[in-house]
């Protein structure tokens, strides 16, 4: 609470109606004009975990969340994920919310339950556009309702109306997503958090001969609806159950970034929950298991049939020894470093640690450089560096005074990059450290692949919750590989990992053919690394027997013939494949291979017969019965929550100069109330109480 004494005028604004005016319409509009520059996001841009967000009267109230439980269930190489939030309206008023969350890049979501006391209301797919029409004459006549929507690949929301006075309200979402596997490992992984996705001021253009696909790739279109707003004191803690049948023994079992306990029920079962039971949503969870020599596969088929057809999923492990016994080539490398706001404290760290690891393990054969970016970008060098003492030394000194401030474009520094290609019969291989945290994906990846040439991207995340969606896609146009990095102490462990994949050569035009009609993806299948699998989904009109794997590796060609003899079954399969279609046909339209209306219409067509959300249809859950009365409105307006738990205590710094901006604009908010309340009209009020709420 301030108290202000109250006079009559200063400097004769009170006798100059114009010159207040004028005065108080500069520094206001001084204040708007600053407030851009500092670019805080909205609360919705930084969702922890799933956030429920209610709206009123023009503000956004969080709603507190009573509890998240989590169940994944994984056999084999499938998981089934059981997503359940609780929340209650706390208010004497009816209200409309709106929930965002991110989930992996692979998920499928293909169910939804709406909880309303004892009432469940389950979801039902239909076309985006139509579902959002019925979710809003829902809205309107007073019926509860849920609407589940993609905005991208690894971020949905849920918009949620006519929430009672004190009424609790529980979502329930499933999904299923495959298991990754790499070198030995298997592993699963559960986003509890939501970096913030950087906007560019200014679109960076980068001229191609096709830009045109299902998004434009260079504008952000739907930046309210991946920008959440944030809140920075209430923290919903989070309980999560793994139930993992591998039936395999393990050798290794490990949750790298949080305590847990595990308990063997049976050979190959494993139930591992949270120490303590609960955690906050602060960083992303992992678990990875490694089976013992004698139980690691070469090759894993599952299959179902489902309405007359028959669906499965494969993987492939081709012999290593095919993969490492050829020559190591001479490579130029360069690193692409993000310095932006986002990065700041252990990012930057993470990210200085695994550039100054990989120079130490450059051979004197190969050359380098370094660049890193932030709203604008800069070189180690104007040119590729021979790799010696005195290079290294120059190159870490230069990491060394790196600072994590300013925004996020990585276009202008992938530009460059791609532009400094020279002919040269070295490897040329990129290295690109970040987070990820843009919301422009679809301009960046569109220009990574008419940009790339001869070069190979190899992504690495950075922090506890990067954009995996976006570093997982690039790494893919790019023909390299992902690797994430969350805790300073893994980058040795991780980085080694990865290098040992860029030092030895790749297994290109991978081929799987069968002697049935059968629909493969991914399709082109991507190049294969040291240690990685072949890993499909596959539909056709009879179960799976054998198939053909075959690969170019330099000069020889590599192939195998593989009886599928014993052929697990599982369910859920169908949504794998069509998610896999899905991704591909989107990848058609995004190249000019196959025309918008035409893409739209496909996905659609396999959105509603799959039951699944994509990018053009969505999951709706009406009651029937109008449970708000008519004569009482639920408001519908937005304002500004709660920051992540994992965010640091400081002001923003995605912008250049943030903090500096923000000062001056919050100066000029405090000359503007002063001069309006100085020169208004005299009162025998003598004081006046200003209360925060």
């Amino acid at each position: 609470m301030v108290l202000m004494n109250r006079h009559q005028g200063i400097l004769g604004f009170a006798q100059a109606p114009f010159l207040k005016l004028w005065a108080s319409c500069l520094c206001i509009a001084a204040t708007i004009g600053l407030a851009p520059s500092c670019h805080a996001s909205p609360a919705f841009h930084q969702a922890q975990q799933g956030t429920l967000f209610f709206e009123l009267d023009g503000d956004t109230i969080e709603a507190p969340a009573l509890h998240t439980d989590v169940h994944i269930q994984v056999t084999g190489m499938v998981a089934r994920v059981r997503l359940k939030q609780s929340f209650q309206n706390p208010h004497n008023h009816w209200i409309n919310g709106t929930y965002v969350f991110p989930l992996p890049t692979n998920s499928v979501v293909d169910h939804l339950d709406m909880l309303i006391g004892e009432r469940i209301i389950e979801g039902e797919i239909h076309e985006k556009e139509e579902a959002k029409k019925r979710f809003e004459r829902a809205k309107a006549n007073g019926q509860k309702a849920s609407l589940v929507s993609q905005e991208r690949p690894n971020l949905y929301t849920t918009e949620l109306a006519n929430i009672g006075p004190q009424e609790a309200i529980t979502v329930v979402i499933e999904y299923q997503q495959m298991v990754a596997y790499d070198q030995g490992d298997f592993s699963i992984h559960f986003p509890m958090t939501l970096t913030p996705r950087y906007i560019p001021g200014s679109t960076f253009f980068f001229n191609t001969p096709s830009e045109e696909g299902l998004n434009d790739p260079k504008v952000v279109t739907d930046v309210s609806r991946i920008r959440p707003p944030i809140n920075n004191t209430v923290k919903n803690p989070v309980s999560l159950t793994l139930d993992l049948h591998t039936g395999f023994d393990l050798s290794k079992l490990r949750s790298p970034y949080h305590e847990v306990t595990v308990k063997t029920l049976g050979q190959g079962h494993q139930r591992i929950r949270l120490l303590g039971g609960k955690t906050m949503a602060d960083k992303d969870f992992e678990l990875t298991w490694t089976p013992t020599a004698a139980t690691k596969p070469r090759v894993v088929a599952f299959q179902q049939k489902w309405q007359d057809e028959h669906y499965g999923m494969l993987m492939v492990l081709p012999p290593q020894e095919s993969l490492s016994l050829k020559r190591i080539l001479p490579r130029e490398v360069i690193f692409v470093l993000d310095t932006s706001g986002s990065m700041y404290g252990e990012s930057i760290r993470q990210a200085k640690s695994a550039v100054n690891y990989a120079l130490d393990q450059l051979s004197p054969k190969d050359s380098f450089n370094i660049v890193e970016f932030n709203s604008d970008y800069s070189t180690l060098s104007n040119e590729v560096l021979d790799v010696n003492p005195t290079n290294i030394a120059k190159a870490k000194q230069f990491t060394h005074q790196l600072k994590a401030d300013g925004g996020t474009e990585i276009a202008k520094a992938l530009h460059y990059v791609f532009n400094q290609a020279r002919k040269t019969e070295k490897l040329r291989q990129v290295i690109f450290l970040t987070d990820g945290s843009v919301g422009n994906e679809a301009m960046l990846l569109s220009m990574i692949h008419n940009g790339l040439g001869q070069s190979r991207l190899y992504t690495i995340g950075i922090g506890s919750a990067p954009n995996r969606y976006f570093m997982q896609e690039a790494a893919t146009k790019g023909r390299g590989t992902f690797t994430y990095i969350g805790n300073v102490h893994e980058v040795k462990e991780k980085m080694s990992s990865m290098l040992q994949k860029l030092k030895h050569p790749v297994m290109q035009d991978i081929q799987l053919v069968s002697d049935l009609d059968t629909q493969w993806f991914p399709n082109p299948m991507k190049d294969l690394y040291l240690g990685e699998p072949v890993i499909a989904t596959f539909q056709g009109n009879s179960p799976l027997k054998s198939f053909v794997v075959s690969g170019n590796l330099g000069q020889s060609i590599w192939k195998e013939t593989i009886p599928v003899s014993a052929v697990k079954k599982e369910s859920g399969l169908h949504v794998l494949w069509a998610q896999d279609k899905v991704k591909h046909i989107h990848q058609q339209a995004q190249l000019g291979q196959l025309e918008m209306e035409q893409a739209k219409e496909q996905i659609i067509e396999l959105g509603l017969n799959h039951h699944i959300v994509t990018p053009f249809t969505s999951l709706l859950a009406v009651e029937q019965t109008p449970s708000r009365p008519l004569d009482e409105m639920a408001q519908d307006k937005r304002f500004a929550n709660m920051k992540p738990a994992s965010s640091h205590l400081q002001m923003p710094k995605t912008a250049t100069q943030s903090q500096f901006h923000l000062l001056i604009g919050l100066l000029m908010l405090l000359v503007s109330v002063c001069i309006w309340w100085f020169t208004q009209p005299r009162s025998n009020q003598k004081s006046i109480k200003i209360q925060e709420v």
